[in-house]
């Protein structure tokens, strides 16, 4: 195994390299009120921040007001070591880049394109609506490639970035970072505190970086209710032609939060009427050197992976630590390929995780699942807590060697001799016919690990969890680690199992997620809960305060601020946030409750997010019946056409972008000689209800019967089919003879 003084490099490179200070040349502007001729500054801005984009200078600073701006950016200029050109939004404004009606060339183009640049920050936009139904095409909010380098990505908010054909050629992408040359990498790139949310990628990723890319920090970035791969680091796709460096490597995956990462709905995933559920919260796909860390996983189809999915490739030298995965669809944690036809993993260590009850389908995974060809492997110090199937490590396949399993804890409800494991192929039941089978986790204990609350969730131990001191007693912190609430990872003598160091002197402050159903109308109530781990024996107080997410206050919510007080012994209070009921059908939004400025007591789960439940039916599609008399050519006898007119109507506005697909149909009429067929896909964007489908038909001077076609509508997206098929009437208008 490589020795851990790698990430130290990794970790004080990124220090000393990454957050470079920016020196301010000039503050350049742009408003949607602005002309391009004008100068840039504040009294007369640009109007365009592509013109921005082609004009600052290192050391500059672009000021963006707020406003849509409906364009695609490619960034043309590169700052300087220490003068890093920022485009950012004007303090307090919230910009928005916007790609309605932006047709996406079959190609992979973003909302902001970055190609052979370098020094530039680009952070507080929204990246919204740019979608697309074709094959060839791949959408992204924020695209890099090429000999790139020392970029940041900061506190963006990337959503409804969409590639709806219908099949597995379908890509789009949140954030991509794509190392494709073989001379330079991608390197010194930082992506922090943005939001993906309502992606559609198809066979891509909410955010991924691919290929010759190394020296990364991914941190603290929020990314939900994706069809596809969460956070993806990725190798061997053929990206770079070197394949020696076509991985993404030595970089940092650390606090990100991570949930309903599905793909449900998604047709690159159709398995006949099903879907594969195999998208991961995250996934190290053939990287090397990535250390994953303090990461907040849940309600993904996996929770977190490591592997290759290219034959004789591998997963290598990768650190899991310190993060929690609970309530995934499978497994929690998986490793190795998905069959003998693809890569491995080796040299991976994952140390002081807290996986729980995973495999909410009950699929049979578990919570720990040991695929194909994973060799010399570390696991330890790792709390496994399964649910009603009682599954805890699933390991179907038997080339795997060299691995080491010690000092975990291990509980299922149905008790120890209850237990369902499986080693090599072969399936035991009970902790100690494991143990014997296996030869694994000679030190390890079965016993529930007892968590202050796992239903808020709060993972953190009580003063009487078995897991205290049971971890590696040679276990020694890594440069930099903490526990998952960022508190020192060794309190003591020895290391706890799980993702909390037990750290009793501390009065400890956490906050909940919840669910509200929006409802039709008035409003409801989003009701938070503040929690203190133990009664204090001074008052404890904390401030509180809403901020957007995808939901927005005032339209979705009413914003919220406040401070709470603990008395002595008082161990909960309630944040409560009224949410605006509306008949729109759109997505699930969110929004967040923050906690700070805590007061004789430590912060360790600071956030609480609000999902905003849609409950609006989503609207039906209806298409006319139309006539048109058929008309008679030109007297100079060039052919002669009519159209016939279909309308397309969706019963209400939908807060969601709508898709259909349509084709005409032979009645009596042929398409061969009375009109021009015709197919394609309809798209509505948020608001819009009516389209129209002109069928070309053929006039002539024949004296015939009326004549029939269709126009038939399939696979709607976001919406239903009420009357799927409309009937066109060509009338006579010829006299008989």
């Amino acid at each position: 195994m490589r020795p851990f003084s790698g990430f130290r490099f990794v970790l004080l490179f990124l220090a000393s390299s990454l957050m470079a200070t920016t020196s301010h040349a000039a503050s350049l502007y742009v408003a949607t009120t602005g002309a391009d001729a004008n100068p840039g500054t504040l009294a007369l801005p640009w109007r365009h921040i592509q013109k921005a984009c082609n004009s600052a200078a290192p050391g500059d600073t672009v000021f963006v007001r707020g406003g849509v701006y409906n364009e695609r950016v490619n960034v043309n200029v590169s700052g300087a070591a220490g003068s890093f050109i920022t485009i950012q939004n004007y303090l307090g404004e919230a910009p928005i880049v916007d790609g309605t009606g932006l047709v996406a060339p079959s190609f992979e183009s973003a909302l902001f394109y970055i190609e052979n640049h370098s020094y530039l920050i680009i952070k507080g936009f929204e990246l919204r609506n740019y979608t697309t139904a074709k094959s060839a095409a791949v959408p992204a909010g924020i695209y890099l490639t090429g000999a790139t380098h020392h970029i940041e990505l900061r506190n963006n908010r990337i959503h409804n970035i969409e590639n709806t054909y219908n099949g597995v050629a379908a890509n789009a992408l949140g954030i991509g970072v794509y190392g494709t040359l073989s001379a330079q990498s991608i390197n010194n790139i930082i992506i922090n505190g943005n939001e993906l949310y309502n992606l559609k990628t198809g066979s891509s990723e909410s955010c991924v970086l691919n290929g010759n890319v190394e020296q990364f920090e991914v941190t603290y970035n929020q990314v939900h209710d994706n069809n596809n791969i969460g956070i993806d680091f990725i190798g061997f796709e053929g990206t770079c032609a070197n394949s020696t460096l076509d991985k993404a490597r030595n970089g940092v995956c650390r606090g990100n939060k991570v949930w309903n990462i599905d793909t449900t709905g998604n047709p690159a995933y159709r398995n006949g009427t099903k879907y594969d559920p195999s998208a991961g919260g995250i996934y190290v796909d053939g990287g090397a050197a990535v250390l994953v860390e303090r990461n907040e996983v849940f309600g993904c189809d996996i929770g977190i992976e490591v592997a290759s999915e290219h034959a004789s490739r591998f997963a290598d030298t990768i650190t899991v630590r310190n993060n929690i995965v609970y309530n995934c669809l499978t497994e929690g944690l998986s490793v190795g390929g998905y069959d003998t036809t693809v890569g491995y993993a080796r040299n991976c260590v994952f140390t002081n995780n807290t996986l729980y009850q995973n495999d909410t389908s009950n699929s049979g995974s578990g919570e720990l699942l040991l695929q194909f060809k994973v060799t010399n492997c570390t696991f330890k110090n790792n709390i496994f807590v399964a649910g009603a199937q009682n599954y805890l490590i699933i390991n179907p396949f038997t080339q795997n060697s060299g691995n080491v399993f010690d000092y975990n804890v291990f509980y299922a409800p149905g008790g120890a001799a209850s237990s369902a494991w499986q080693w090599k192929n072969v399936a035991k039941t009970g902790f100690t016919a494991y143990r014997n089978f296996s030869g694994n986790d000679a030190h390890s204990l079965f016993a529930d690990p007892q968590f202050v609350n796992a239903a808020l969730p709060d993972f953190h131990l009580k003063s009487t969890s078995p897991a205290l001191n049971a971890g590696d007693p040679a276990f020694a912190a890594g440069a930099g680690e903490t526990d998952f609430g960022g508190n020192p990872r060794l309190v003591g003598g020895r290391v706890e199992a799980g993702a909390f160091e037990y750290n009793p002197p501390s009065t400890q402050i956490s906050i909940n997620d919840v669910t509200v159903t929006e409802g039709n109308s008035g409003s409801a109530t989003a009701s938070f809960t503040v929690s203190l781990n133990a009664p204090a024996a001074q008052t404890v107080s904390v401030n509180y305060a809403t901020a957007n997410g995808s939901a927005t206050a005032g339209s979705d919510y009413l914003a919220a601020n406040g401070t709470l007080a603990f008395a002595p012994g008082e161990t909960s209070k309630t944040v409560k946030v009224s949410i605006n009921g509306d008949l729109l059908n759109e997505a699930n939004e969110v929004f967040s409750v923050q906690l700070s400025n805590e007061v004789n007591a430590t912060l360790t789960r600071a956030r609480g997010t609000a999902t905003i439940l849609n409950d609006d039916r989503a609207p039906a599609f209806t298409i006319s019946d139309v006539s048109v008399a058929e008309g008679n050519p030109p007297s100079n006898g060039t052919p002669g056409t009519t159209n016939l007119t279909f309308q397309i109507t969706l019963s209400a506005a939908s807060g969601q972008t709508i898709t259909v697909n349509y084709a005409t149909a032979d009645g009596i009429a042929r398409s061969t000689s009375d009109y021009v067929a015709k197919s394609g896909t309809l798209t509505y964007l948020p608001g819009q209800t009516t389209k129209t489908i002109t069928v070309l038909i053929n006039s002539d001077t024949t004296f015939e019967g009326d004549e029939t076609l269709y126009m038939l509508l399939t696979n709607s997206v976001n919406a239903s089919i009420g009357k799927a098929r409309g009937i066109g009437t060509i009338l006579n208008d010829d006299a008989s003879i």
